[in-house]
Order: structure tokens, then C-alpha cells, then sequence
């Protein structure tokens, strides 16, 4: 997939459940994935780690990963930390790169999983509010990580939408999709699908966005 040059900022982290695509999207892909918390789990889920009321120290979230209890109490110990340090966020974001592959790789390390990086052009960070203070620049560097796709992004209450959410994909004829349910096209067309489409769906302003799969280096 090919992109002309932007200065991107790096928003954060995410490891991410791949999802079964909703009925309501049926079409777009089979599976998929996004920052938005409405369409694909981020791991870890805070309220399900120990510690956390009431649905923390959760058998079934622990059994699920094949974690064994010392190893549930570790993680759930380590991300409570980085919650504190404002370095992980409620809905998944972690803030840096090195905790991301960290918790990847010793936890949430399979086939049903990936983790990325969410990145828009600097020029959007003003539309994220006041709560979002955790950005870091790339300074213009060109990634090597591998671009899986593009989405389309607003921050409300703590956490993203994505433009698929309320459906607004079908505001257009022919868009394309990859297999895990991100936009196929390059960025400048992404950034204008987001133009049009401000003010419809969620109350929030909406930015154009891409996603990378980072390496485990």
C-alpha cells in the first residue's frame, strides 16, 4: 500500500482483537479491527484486571489468554502501574511503544491478535480535546512498519468512534476495504472522505488516520 509523504504524529498503541465484522457492516470484510472500542476489544481490558470493581479479577478473561493466576495477578499488576503513569489509558491506548510489545509479547502474543500503531497527520491534533495529552511526534521520519490501512476517527468521552460505527461508509459507492476492515485507498482520498462527512454521526470531529502493524523487534 502506497502513501505520499505526511508528518505524521504518533496517537499510541493498541493491541487489538481481531473481530468478526458486525451484521450491520456485512460486506465490508469478514474480520476487523480499529482504535474505536465500538467495533474491536483492545488488550488489556482494564475492568477486567485485578483489582478493578466489579467485574475485575475475571477467571474467564484470565482463561481465555491461558494465563495462570500468578501470571494474571503480574499483568493486571504492571498495567495498573501504567494506568497510574497515565502511559495506558481505559480504552487500550498504550503511550509508548517499548509497553506494547511488552504486554504483546508476553501476554497477548496468537493468531487472533495484532498490534499497531495509530498515526494522523499533525495538523489534527488540535481537533482531539483537551483529555488527549498523551502525543508523541515523529518529527517527518519515514516507519518501516508495515501500513495495513486507513480509518476514519473521532475522540469522544475517553475513547474513539470510527466512521463505521454509525455506519457512514454508506455515505459512498466505492470505497475498498482490506481484509481486516480498514480503508484501502491512499491517505489524501481518506482525508477527503473526512471532510464530508463531518457533522454526521457521532458529535465529534472526525480525522482521517492509518494504521500500522509494528514490528516485534
Amino acid at each position: 500500500m502506497k502513501e505520499n509523504f505526511q508528518n505524521f504524529t504518533v496517537l499510541g498503541y493498541y493491541i487489538c482483537s481481531i473481530m468478526d465484522t458486525p451484521n450491520y457492516l456485512s460486506g465490508i470484510s469478514a474480520k476487523m479491527i480499529s482504535a474505536s472500542e465500538c467495533l474491536c476489544d483492545h488488550q488489556p481490558q482494564l475492568h477486567l484486571c485485578a483489582g478493578w470493581k466489579p467485574q475485575g479479577d475475571n477467571e474467564d478473561y484470565r482463561k481465555k489468554w491461558h494465563l495462570t493466576s500468578d501470571e494474571y495477578q503480574m499483568m493486571s499488576t504492571k498495567i495498573n502501574r501504567l494506568f497510574e503513569e497515565k502511559l495506558f489509558y481505559s480504552d487500550g491506548r498504550f503511550i509508548r511503544k517499548e509497553d506494547a510489545v511488552s504486554f504483546y509479547k508476553t501476554y497477548f502474543y496468537c493468531p487472533e491478535t495484532i498490534l499497531i500503531c495509530l498515526k494522523t497527520d499533525k495538523k489534527n491534533v488540535s481537533k482531539l480535546d483537551s483529555e488527549f495529552t498523551c502525543i508523541q511526534e515523529e518529527n517527518g521520519i519515514s516507519s518501516s512498519q508495515e501500513l495495513i490501512g486507513y480509518d476514519i476517527i473521532g475522540w469522544d468521552m475517553g475513547g474513539f468512534h470510527s466512521f463505521l460505527c454509525n455506519s457512514l461508509n454508506k455515505e459512498f459507492n466505492n470505497l475498498k476495504f482490506t481484509s481486516l476492515g480498514l480503508l484501502e485507498m491512499n491517505y489524501q482520498e481518506v482525508e477527503r472522505i473526512a471532510q464530508m462527512i463531518q457533522g454526521k454521526g457521532e458529535p465529534v470531529d472526525w480525522i482521517p488516520c492509518k494504521l500500522e502493524k509494528v514490528e516485534l523487534k
